[in-house]
């Protein structure tokens, strides 16, 4: 439903109730019983795409967003995000070879306003953003993120 290009009339609260249930969801089911075992968790989306589509992208408020999926993801903060530095052109151009979904579907602007929102996050969370450029190899891409998963383990004390 969320994702369905013809589901255009999605209200924008409603969008965002609906990812942090799914967030809710998601951490009780898969990311807290993984903790509890002892398991890494990686994940592609997480508590910041909520803030950088939902505040950033659609306008609604930053606070109420964060205060939300927090209260949803049971204040599970992640230790280490990684923010793919693409920009949103490029972006696009590379959803081109795909059928794009509702949200890769909206506009240019749209795009940019997320991406300015991922950059104002990674100032405001700079203990746990590493901003890798993405516009080179992808095996480059992957070292550097391999590198500075090392560099947080090695911190941890974990092997």
């Amino acid at each position: 439903m969320l994702l369905d290009i013809e589901n255009k009339d999605i209200d924008y609260k409603v969008e965002a109730l609906f990812y942090a249930a799914s967030r809710a969801q998601l951490v009780s089911k898969v990311i807290k019983p993984a903790l509890q075992n002892g398991k890494f968790v990686l994940s592609d989306r997480y508590i910041d795409s909520s803030l950088a589509y939902q505040s950033y992208g659609r306008g609604l408020p930053l606070d109420l967003i964060l205060e939300c999926n927090k209260w949803a993801i049971s204040d599970m903060m992640p230790d280490i995000t990684f923010l793919l530095r693409l920009g949103a052109e490029e972006g696009l151009r590379r959803c081109q070879d795909r059928t794009a979904d509702r949200i890769e579907s909206e506009s240019l602007d749209f795009h940019q306003r997320v991406e300015n929102g991922y950059d104002e996050l990674a100032q405001m969370y700079k203990d746990r953003y590493r901003v890798i450029d993405a516009k080179s190899d992808p095996e480059i891409v992957s070292q550097k993120i391999i590198e500075e998963i090392d560099k947080l383990l090695a911190t941890a004390k974990v092997k």
